[in-house]
């Protein structure tokens, strides 16, 4: 039976082949995603205790924000390390449609960098959440 899961995966595929995708590589993608969260949040952090000062005398309130960002990072960063160590045991031959997951992704550049066939767009639109300062 574990052979079903790996037909229907490939028989969805036959139906989508523009967004078939190997499971490993895509596992890879989700793996540098969070490890790019977890750099931001780390940033985030930083800029957080520099507001306070010099980061030593930090505001005993806003102590539990700054421990729940470390948590942030930390569960981050082993949800990052596992996805990389799934993709390493996961077989290459093992391909998924994306579509429908995609469309549930908000950022339209995160969706790019997620789709199996990246697309380029000339445009410079934004999605909800997409910001450009300067």
């Amino acid at each position: 039976m574990a052979g079903t899961g790996q037909n229907l995966a490939k028989k969805d595929v036959e139906a989508s082949d523009q967004a078939a995708e190997s499971l490993t590589t895509l596992l890879l993608k989700l793996q540098l995603e969070l490890a790019e969260v977890a750099q931001l949040i780390e940033a985030a952090e930083v800029v957080l205790c520099r507001v306070h000062g010099d980061g030593k005398h930090v505001n005993p309130e806003d102590l539990p924000v700054i421990q729940g960002m470390d948590l942030a990072i930390q569960k981050t960063k082993g949800l990052s390390d596992f996805l990389a160590k799934l993709a390493g045991d996961t077989p290459q031959d093992l391909l998924i449609d994306t579509t429908t997951a995609l469309n549930v992704l908000k950022l339209s550049e995160m969706q790019q960098r997620l789709r199996p066939y990246p697309v380029k767009d000339g445009g410079s639109r934004h999605d909800a959440g997409d910001t450009e300062m300067f």
